[in-house]
């Protein structure tokens, strides 16, 4: 009888192919459903639930395909940073390639500066644009922007995306969307190393745990 760490006993799942086969499938939901997240709205919350079933299915198929302890923890300790690092690396980048593609540059000056507190102190900036009509819009800025600041902001015109903001008369420019579109490969394929290497070496364990019923 197979036992676990603990004396608890181990069942391998009736159907393991089918479980080490969405590991791949998850390697696509994670990045996918974080470059949704960046358009607001539904297409957030569908980006967010994609990536959180990537996420359990990953941590679920090496649980369950690793019965060795040490392999298992080996996996899926490191494998919390790129679950975590490709959602929001999709995100940031996909916002930069819509900013990039068809940004609108408004100047204006900042009214007011609210701060929110949590886990971490956060800034947010009212901003007045010169162009008629009066409008505006509200943004993430930081600790060091202050009331009636020339700031340039990049926005974009259908407002799926959040815009950016800069100081001064110089309009920001998205150049991370290639860098982070790099990043997300390779925790994506960091994603593939760690769990499906952990699953490969522990096959001929998995083939001695009895199969559920």
């Amino acid at each position: 009888m197979a036992r676990g760490s603990g004396g608890v006993r181990r069942i391998r799942p009736r159907h393991p192919v089918r479980v080490g086969l969405g590991i791949p499938v998850c390697l696509v939901l994670l990045p996918g459903g974080g470059a949704l997240s960046a358009f607001g709205g539904w297409y957030a919350v569908l980006g967010v639930v994609l990536c959180l079933f990537g996420a359990l299915w990953l941590i679920a198929a090496v649980t369950l395909l690793c019965p060795r302890p040490v392999v298992r923890w080996l996996a899926l300790v490191p494998l919390l940073v790129p679950l975590v690092a490709v959602p929001v690396v999709c995100a940031d980048s996909a916002q930069a390639a819509v900013l990039r593609s068809r940004g609108v540059v408004r100047h204006g000056v900042v009214t007011g500066v609210e701060t929110g507190t949590g886990r971490t102190t956060t800034y947010s900036c009212e901003v007045r644009y010169d162009d008629p009509p009066p409008s505006g819009t509200r943004i993430d800025c930081d600790r060091g922007d202050r009331v009636g600041e020339r700031v340039t902001v990049l926005e974009d015109p259908e407002g799926r995306v959040d815009p950016e903001l800069a100081k001064g008369p110089v309009a920001p420019v998205p150049d991370a969307s290639d860098d982070d579109a790099w990043l997300a490969a390779i925790g994506d394929l960091c994603l593939l190393v760690l769990a499906g290497g952990a699953v490969a070496v522990s096959v001929p364990a998995l083939r001695r745990v009895p199969l559920s019923k």
